[in-house]
């Protein structure tokens, strides 16, 4: 074999071998913490070993790509701003809306879906959900924002950020159980944060701690106007260091799940007497007469018409 050739096949070796290992790292938050965040730091990358079917920091991948999330919305001013920037830069990002806003501005949540983004369940009120039963996590704060999202667009989300990333691990057990992943993030941007949220400090964290398959936390409520100022050079920044954008969902897929057979589904069906739908976009104005069943990888909704 001629040396060159030996070369080439090494250095392939070499490089395949490195982003394998890059896959492999264990999921982290990125960015060098203050010591009142370093128990919530331990916690999260604890519950994403422990459930890394379920509980996300980031994707495993070692392409340049991120997942951009906005928290907190909508709202009139923010949100709306925030969309013509990304349609004006082609790039298309997850947002995880709180149900009592959504309720609040139902238009603005229409064009988050009608431009190609990602909705996501933020929960109804922002509410601490390490304070609260699972039952009433699940029946007042996540069953309710998912299925408004769902009457207003025809899109049911079934992924979760929990406020401020703060979820017991009973509670994520249940939501495995369930189907659900929740995505917290890898790389905090820090715009919440007014001590440290000029759209300079923003960019800058950002490009300090970007790395492959990041999910950045940032914020599209009524008081992150610097998030707003600083997103056409943040999005021209990571462009420039060659990074791709995708939504989370693109990022980490559903599952397949074998939670209740085709068959089991018929015979439930003629037992009840009602319908199971499967479709990523069914007809508004269906009513929602349970959170769902996850079936395959797909959620089927027993509706009522």
């Amino acid at each position: 074999m001629r040396p060159k050739r030996l070369f080439v096949i090494i250095i392939s070796i070499i490089v395949l071998f490195s982003f394998s290992i890059m896959a492999k790292k264990p999921p982290r938050l990125y960015n060098d913490l203050p010591g009142y965040l370093q128990d919530f730091k331990k916690t999260v990358e604890r519950q994403a070993r422990e459930y890394p079917d379920t509980f996300y920091l980031s994707a495993t991948t070692g392409e340049k790509v991120v997942a951009l999330t906005f928290d907190d919305g909508p709202d009139l001013d923010n949100t709306p701003a925030i969309l013509d920037i990304l349609g004006e830069a082609g790039v298309k990002v997850t947002f995880f809306l709180v149900g009592e806003k959504v309720e609040k501005y139902p238009e603005i949540t229409r064009r988050i879906m009608r431009e190609g983004h990602q909705l996501a369940n933020h929960s109804w009120s922002h509410s601490d959900l390490r304070d609260l039963s699972n039952e009433n996590i699940l029946d007042k704060e996540i069953f309710p924002t998912s299925r408004l999202i769902a009457r207003l667009t025809g899109n049911y989300p079934r992924y979760l950020r929990p406020p401020y990333g703060a979820i017991k691990d009973r509670t994520i057990e249940l939501l495995e159980q369930k189907g659900w992943k929740i995505v917290n993030w890898s790389l905090d941007s820090f715009d919440w944060n007014n001590s440290q949220n000029t759209p300079d400090e923003i960019i800058e964290k950002v490009e300090r701690y970007i790395h492959p398959g990041a999910v950045i936390l940032l914020h599209s409520g009524e008081v992150n106007s610097s998030t707003v100022e600083a997103l056409p050079e943040l999005i021209n920044r990571l462009k420039e260091k060659g990074y791709k954008f995708r939504t989370v969902e693109e990022l980490i897929p559903q599952g397949k799940g074998d939670y209740l057979t085709i068959d089991k589904l018929k015979e439930l069906s003629r037992t009840l007497g009602v319908a199971f739908v499967k479709r990523s976009n069914w007809p508004l104005g269906v009513i929602i007469g349970h959170e769902g069943l996850l079936i395959d990888g797909d959620l089927y909704h027993f509706v009522f018409y």
